[in-house]
C-alpha cells in the first residue's frame, strides 16, 4: 500500500515538474538607462533573459516610452544589440519609429535574422534616447510564429549618477599628495 501511494505521488511530482504548462515562461525584460550625461538618460538599454528550460526567439520588439523620454534618430532610429549567435560581437540595426516615443524593430527585416537566446542565457538591445527623470518604458515582443511573449511589461527607468564612495576618494586623495610630494622632491634636487 506505501508503494502504491509513494508511486502515485512520484508520477504526480513528475508530471506537475515536466508539463510546460505547469510551468509558467520566466523570460524577463528589463531597462534600464546605461549613459547619463548631466542627470539625463542618453543610452536605453533592455536586458533580455531567456527562460531556464526553453530557448528565446524575437522577431519583433516594441518599444513605448513615457514621461519626458524621446528616441534619437527620426523615423529610423538605429541599435545594437547582442545575442548567443552574436559570438560575442554586438549586431546593429534599424528600427522603425512611428512617433519620438514608440519604436518597433523588426529583426527579420534588420539586421535579417531573430535575436536569439538559449535556455538561461541573457543578451541586450541598446537605443539612443534623451529624457530626464524616471519614466515607464513599455516592451512587447512576439516570436517568429507570431505569438506575443507574455503580453507587454512596463518598466520604470531613471538616470542614475554613481557618486564614489568616501575610501575610494580619500585613496585617490593620497595618492595625489603622494605623487605632489613626490614632485616637489624632484624639483628641489
Amino acid at each position: 500500500m506505501h508503494i502504491r501511494r509513494l508511486r502515485a505521488a512520484a508520477l504526480a511530482l513528475a508530471a506537475l515538474l515536466l508539463a510546460p504548462s505547469a510551468r509558467a515562461s520566466a523570460q524577463t525584460f528589463n531597462a534600464r538607462c546605461t549613459t547619463v550625461v548631466a542627470a539625463a538618460c542618453s543610452q536605453l538599454t533592455i536586458d533580455v533573459v531567456a527562460d531556464a528550460f526553453a530557448p528565446l526567439s524575437l522577431a519583433s520588439l516594441g518599444v513605448q516610452l513615457g514621461g519626458a523620454y524621446a528616441f534619437v534618430g527620426g523615423a529610423a532610429p538605429a541599435f545594437a544589440g547582442l545575442d548567443d549567435f552574436a559570438f560575442g560581437t554586438p549586431f546593429s540595426g534599424t528600427a522603425t519609429a512611428p512617433s519620438p516615443t514608440a519604436l518597433h524593430v523588426d529583426f527579420l527585416a534588420s539586421p535579417g535574422f531573430t535575436f536569439e537566446l538559449a535556455p538561461g542565457s541573457a543578451g541586450w538591445l541598446r537605443f539612443d534616447v534623451l529624457g530626464t527623470g524616471a519614466a515607464p518604458v513599455t516592451i512587447a515582443a512576439a516570436d517568429p510564429d507570431g505569438g506575443t511573449l507574455g503580453g507587454p511589461r512596463t518598466i520604470t527607468v531613471a538616470p542614475t549618477t554613481t557618486t564614489p564612495e568616501p575610501a575610494s576618494a580619500a585613496l585617490l586623495g593620497a595618492g595625489l599628495l603622494a605623487l605632489a610630494g613626490t614632485l616637489r622632491r624632484r624639483a628641489r634636487a
